[in-house]
C-alpha cells in the first residue's frame, strides 16, 4: 500500500489512478530520456513531423496539394511545424 502524492489517500500498488482525486499514478522514474520524450509529445513532434519535413525538403508541392485536398493526418500541423522550426532556428543562431 502507498499514499497518493496529491491527496494523500491510500492506494494499492496495482492502481493506475487514485480512487479519491483521480490523479494518474506515476510509477516510472524520471530520466533524461523520459523528459525529452514528454517534451516532444507536448510539442507535437512525432513521426508526422519527420515525414512532413522530409516531404517539404524533397517534394513541397506534395505536402501543399495533399493538405489542401484534405489529407491532414499524414502531416504535422503547420502551426506546430512553424513553432518547432522557429525554436530550432532561434537556438541554433
Amino acid at each position: 500500500m502507498a499514499n497518493c502524492k496529491n491527496c494523500n489517500s491510500t492506494i494499492s500498488e496495482e492502481d493506475n489512478y487514485c480512487n479519491e482525486c483521480g490523479a494518474k499514478i506515476i510509477k516510472e522514474r524520471i530520466t533524461l530520456k523520459s523528459l525529452f520524450s514528454h517534451l516532444l509529445v507536448a510539442l507535437g513532434w512525432d513521426s508526422n513531423f519527420v515525414v512532413t519535413l522530409r516531404y517539404l525538403i524533397y517534394k513541397p508541392q506534395v505536402v501543399i496539394q495533399e493538405y489542401i485536398n484534405g489529407t491532414r493526418k499524414k502531416f504535422a500541423n503547420p502551426f506546430s511545424l512553424l513553432a518547432i522550426i522557429t525554436a530550432i532556428s532561434v537556438f541554433t543562431f
